[in-house]
């Protein structure tokens, strides 16, 4: 419970980030704190010297002229006013002890964290915390989705809020919609190590220009929709987590593109036209839905090693990973599963036209980004030129036809359509090297053994 109090305790928050120092600001003020605020630690410096009558003062550690760390051993010169110093780097104990009162935050924190670390420098009561309105509380429906932080550096108005995510995983809002987020505030997220900010899954899909459309007559039944939508989620996780070899893999690399395939996915389905899709996809056959989800994860890896950061280019490379082979569902199952050996010139001819059903198909959702249907009607030709339909090379093929064309080929081994037998993923590299390597991508082919490169030795 709030303890009663005669006055509110005096405050002064050093902080640099204009943003950050608005909402602690905020949160310090519900909790009756009186809260005098410093843009950086010479105007801390100067006020301290001006009026030193704070009970309390809490200073970032990497501020402009002065930092923290000589704003509280100046503070020290003054009085034995308690000190809390917060850093995104910076380690407790790389902080110089003190006999003055002293308190340590590392960034980002929660409203708990904070509010009861102040109330016992000061001796009061410990007392209940609940989040900001800006801060959902753990029992949140929202879903968050990370967008890379470089994407907002030529951002001038926001289309939706932003948020960061606390170690606790509640996320606290730093910026509004409308609102403008400056270079420098973003330099310094990127001085504290922040790669990713986050919107709302609602507004992820304006950040990758997607906007869902709501067709009248498919899908009727939103309880029939949702009941589908779930299926086809937990099933793609299924896949994702059985039978991509995603296990041996660096978590750092399978966690951002599986995150993405599984994002992507999401929103996809919220158009009642894609989800019949998928979902008849799906029920023609699982060795075609896995192999395509397994081309959009393998292929979002690629896209992140080779430097493309940009959610709105990862979100085309999932969804043609997705939709490459879709041409495919309007074959019987019967000549999907026929081994090679086994398959007549009429047979290889038929299956060779799914690159051009893909694109009508593709082309018919109307919603999908054009060059969507471009990729698939390409995955299959080759940098030599060798390929089909049109024997397309160099720079005649769509830049995302490259990551796709080079990560089915390796897919089409380890999940094959067909009744192949699967290899592992070093055998799979191994022939492709061996025989095809002309036929690849030699870039997109390198970053896939990078992939492998340290399984089974973590």
């Amino acid at each position: 419970m709030i303890d009663v109090r005669k006055k509110k305790p005096r405050v002064l928050l050093a902080e640099d980030d204009a943003g950050f120092r608005q909402m602690l600001a905020k949160l310090l003020r519900k909790y009756d704190y009186d809260v005098r605020l410093a843009e950086n630690g010479l105007v801390a410096k100067t006020i301290i010297d001006v009026a030193p009558q704070f009970d309390l003062i809490i200073s970032d550690v990497q501020m402009p002229e002065v930092g923290g760390i000589e704003l509280f051993d100046h503070v020290r010169t003054k009085a034995e006013t308690p000190v809390i110093l917060m850093s995104g780097v910076t380690q407790k104990t790389d902080l110089p002890t003190a006999n003055a009162k002293y308190g340590f935050l590392k960034k980002p924190f929660d409203c708990d964290t904070v509010v009861n670390l102040m109330d016992q420098l000061l001796g009061l009561e410990r007392r209940e915390v609940t989040p900001l309105d800006d801060e959902p509380n753990e029992n949140t429906s929202s879903r968050y989705c990370p967008i890379h932080i470089d994407e907002f550096i030529s951002t001038s108005k926001l289309h939706s809020d932003v948020y960061i995510k606390l170690p606790s995983g509640k996320f606290v809002k730093v910026a509004h919609r409308g609102e403008t987020i400056s270079v420098e505030r973003l330099r310094t997220y990127r001085d504290k190590k922040v790669e990713h900010l986050f919107v709302t899954f609602e507004d992820f899909g304006i950040y990758v220009d997607f906007t869902v459309k709501l067709s009248s007559t498919a899908m009727k039944s939103k309880e029939m929709k949702a009941v589908s939508k779930a299926k086809l989620l937990k099933h793609t996780s299924e896949i994702l987590a059985e039978r991509c070899f995603l296990g041996d893999l660096d978590p750092k690399v399978v966690k951002p593109a599986t995150q993405m395939v599984e994002d992507s996915l999401e929103l996809l389905a919220e158009d009642d036209e894609i989800i019949e899709v998928f979902l008849s996809l799906r029920s023609h056959s699982d060795r075609l839905y896995a192999h395509s989800v397994a081309v959009s994860v393998f292929s979002a890896m690629v896209a992140k090693l080779n430097g493309w950061s940009s959610t709105s280019v990862l979100f085309k490379v999932c969804l043609a990973g997705f939709f490459h082979d879709i041409g495919y569902k309007e074959m019987s199952q019967e000549l999907l599963k026929k081994k090679r050996i086994h398959r007549t010139p009429q047979d290889t001819k038929l299956l060779e036209t799914h690159t051009s059903r893909s694109r009508e198909l593709i082309f018919s959702l109307r919603n999908l980004p054009e060059d969507i249907s471009v990729i698939a009607f390409q995955h299959h030709e080759s940098p030599t030129g060798t390929g089909y339909p049109l024997r397309l090379s160099g720079r005649e093929l769509h830049p995302l036809t490259r990551i796709i064309a080079t990560v089915d080929r390796f897919v089409e081994r380890i999940i094959p359509i067909s009744d192949e037998e699967p290899q592992d993923p070093e055998d799979a590299l191994d022939s492709i090297e061996t025989l095809f390597f002309n036929d690849v991508d030699s870039v997109h082919f390198h970053a896939l053994r990078d992939i492998f490169s340290g399984r089974n030795k973590k």
